[in-house]
C-alpha cells in the first residue's frame, strides 16, 4: 500500500509519517510511505504512481486541501483521503470530495490508529464477510462492496459495485448483522457510510450519483452516525 502524508507543518508531517512506519511495522505490513509539504509536489507524484491513502491538511498555504484531494480522485478513484484540520467547519465540505475520514490534529494520533483500524478490516480478505441465508444456499458478500439495501417487501436488494443482487431476507434481519459502517436511513434502505458522497435535506447522494432518500425522523440520529464514522471520538 502507498500512502502519502501532505501537511505544510514539517514537524508535523514528521510526527505522522514516523507513527505510521511503527504501526504498520507492529502489524507486518508493508507499506511505501511519502511526505509532502504541499500539494502540488503531492498531485506530481501521484501522477506517476498512484496513491492508496492519502493524510491531506486541509489549510496549506498556496493551496485549498479539499483542491487537492479533487485532483487526487480525478487521476485515482480509489484513492483515500483523510483529512487533518482543527477546525470543525470544514467537515461538509469533507463530505463533498468524499473523504474517508476527517480528523482532528489534537486527538490525531487516536484517531489515526482507529481509522487505519477499519481501512485494514476493509482490504483484507478475511475480514466483513457478510452471510445471507436464501432457499437453502449461501450467497456471500464482502461489507466494503455492499453500496446499499433496498426492502422489496419479503425480499431485499443488495447493490455491490459489481452486481445487483435480489435475496429472500428483510432489512430487519439483515441490519442486525450488519457492522457500524451501515446505516438504516430510511424505512426501505440501509446505506453503506464510505460510499456517500453529500446529503441535502432529506436525500443521500451516493459516489455514482445515486439518491437515496433520508427519512426526516432518522435524519439527526442519521447525522451523529455518520460524523461518529468520519471523525472516530475518544
Amino acid at each position: 500500500m502507498r500512502i502519502a502524508i501532505c501537511d505544510d507543518e514539517k514537524i508535523f508531517c514528521k510526527s505522522i509519517w514516523r507513527f505510521l512506519n511503527q504501526y504498520f511495522a507492529r502489524r507486518e505490513r508493508m507499506v511505501s510511505l511519502s511526505a509532502f509539504f504541499n500539494g502540488k509536489a503531492l498531485i506530481r507524484e501521484h501522477e506517476k504512481e498512484k496513491f492508496d491513502l492519502v493524510f491531506l491538511d486541509v489549510e496549506m498555504p498556496e493551496e485549498n486541501g479539499f483542491a487537492v484531494a479533487k485532483q487526487l480522485l480525478e487521476q485515482h478513484g480509489e484513492c483515500k483521503i483523510i483529512f487533518l484540520t482543527n477546525h470543525e467547519e470544514w467537515v461538509r465540505e469533507a463530505f463533498k470530495v468524499r473523504a474517508y475520514r476527517y480528523l482532528y490534529k489534537k486527538q490525531w494520533e487516536f484517531e489515526t490508529e482507529e481509522a487505519l483500524r477499519e481501512l485494514l478490516e476493509e482490504m483484507d480478505d478475511r475480514q466483513g464477510l457478510f452471510v445471507i441465508s436464501d432457499d437453502r444456499k449461501n450467497v456471500f458478500f464482502r461489507f466494503h462492496d455492499i453500496i446499499y439495501m433496498e426492502s422489496l417487501g419479503d425480499f431485499s436488494c443488495i447493490y455491490t459495485k459489481d452486481a445487483r443482487v435480489i435475496v429472500r431476507a428483510s432489512l430487519k434481519k439483515m441490519e442486525l448483522e450488519l457492522d457500524h459502517r451501515f446505516y438504516r436511513c430510511h424505512n426501505q434502505y440501509i446505506v453503506n457510510f464510505q460510499f456517500i458522497m453529500d446529503y441535502e435535506k432529506r436525500t443521500i447522494r451516493l459516489k455514482d450519483q445515486t439518491e437515496i432518500p433520508l427519512a426526516r425522523a432518522r435524519k439527526k440520529k442519521f447525522l451523529e452516525a455518520f460524523h461518529q464514522y468520519l471523525m472516530p471520538m475518544r
